[in-house]
């Protein structure tokens, strides 16, 4: 089942809402994403377009329907969004994960972001109609900010249901001596030993390919197959190329790559993307490493805050797996704070 945009157009013109296709006009999505208060990854377009093509992998047919919302022909906000269809089933998304809010220019006078927050609000319930889905889902993303989104408060007063996750992040505004007094205490003498140990470095905007394939490569061997597309890694270096990201190698004394991590950033915050580390040397500190020197890097870049990801309890629903829990209390034992995240539920 293909969504066109002629059935894009009439749900849109149903809530009296006018638009731009974020691929129909990139420059215009960077303009608005660089006017944004705060900066999240997600909403970076060079992180959906990657995302996009990781998501497809898991649909029949898959369409990014990210878009920038106009008023009077001038741009006002941007909204990631996705559908995907397997089967005789749809799915409605920002790139695979839960349905991120449209997020708007500070300058945008209250009454329009009121009445185009309940347009967008609207047209997801029209457009599950349509798709004949039940319930979709959004979340609260984290903006620096104290108080509950506009957003969050409208799914809420018709009637959504919530629960909590919980984001993983470190204070990049503190010293560095500050941020490692954080760390697990058994964390800070492995972080010297790595260093001993590795040769690590920071890949930027000159990474070379033969840098970047041998990561491919090394990924490829620790999971045991190809997980994802050529595309998807094209994304990712070209990614690293154009500044909104960086890699980590380490290797060892006979120059043999052993680990690596990828991390994309924007100017407010930094996400702890992909990482693939020897098997065999799971019990040397590589990972210690790669987060060490990523947050100095972070912090080199001026970025304000990294998220290192979701730390997952046994009481989360849907109960997640032993490896996952490992995982996040690992990266736990880097982080200044642990952010509650809302993961809101509408029913149609």
């Amino acid at each position: 089942m293909t969504f066109s945009h002629q059935d894009i157009k009439f749900l849109f013109n149903e809530t009296n809402l006018q638009y731009v296709n974020r691929k129909d006009d990139n420059e215009m999505w960077d303009f608005v994403y660089s006017l944004l208060t705060y900066k999240p990854v997600s909403y970076l377009r060079s992180n959906i377009e990657y995302q996009s093509e990781y998501a497809s992998l898991n649909y029949d047919e898959f369409q990014d329907l990210s878009c920038i919302i106009m008023v009077d022909s001038k741009p006002i906000a941007i909204w990631p969004l996705s559908i995907g269809f397997k089967g005789k089933d749809s799915f409605l998304s920002s790139q695979g994960a839960s349905i991120l809010p449209p997020i708007f220019i500070p300058s945008c006078p209250p009454k329009t972001y009121k009445k185009s927050l309940s347009a967008t609000f609207n047209l997801l319930n029209n457009l599950c109609k349509k798709l004949e889905i039940n319930t979709w889902t959004t979340s609260s993303i984290f903006k620096n900010n104290q108080s509950l989104e506009n957003w969050h408060l409208l799914c809420m007063s018709e009637g959504a249901k919530t629960r909590l996750e919980f984001n993983l992040f470190i204070d990049l505004s503190l010293t560095l001596d500050e941020i490692k007094s954080n760390f697990r205490k058994s964390y800070r003498p492995l972080i010297g030993v790595g260093e001993r140990l590795w040769n690590s470095q920071i890949h930027g905007q000159a990474i070379e390919s033969v840098t970047w394939n041998a990561f491919k490569t090394l990924h490829c061997d620790v999971s045991g197959r190809l997980t994802r597309s050529e595309r998807s890694w094209d994304i990712q270096f070209n990614n690293i190329k154009k500044g909104d990201a960086f890699f980590v190698s380490i290797k060892n004394d006979e120059n043999i790559m052993v680990g690596g991590a990828y991390f994309t950033h924007s100017k407010d915050e930094g996400v702890y993307s992909v990482a693939a580390y020897d098997r065999s040397l799971f019990d040397k500190p590589l990972g210690h490493i790669a987060q060490y020197k990523a947050i100095e890097e972070l912090k080199k870049r001026n970025v304000r805050w990294y998220k290192v990801g979701r730390r997952f309890y046994k009481s989360d629903c849907p109960e997640p797996s032993s490896k996952e829990i490992s995982i996040s209390y690992f990266k736990e034992g880097f982080v200044s704070l642990t952010i509650p995240e809302y993961i809101i539920e509408n029913q149609i």
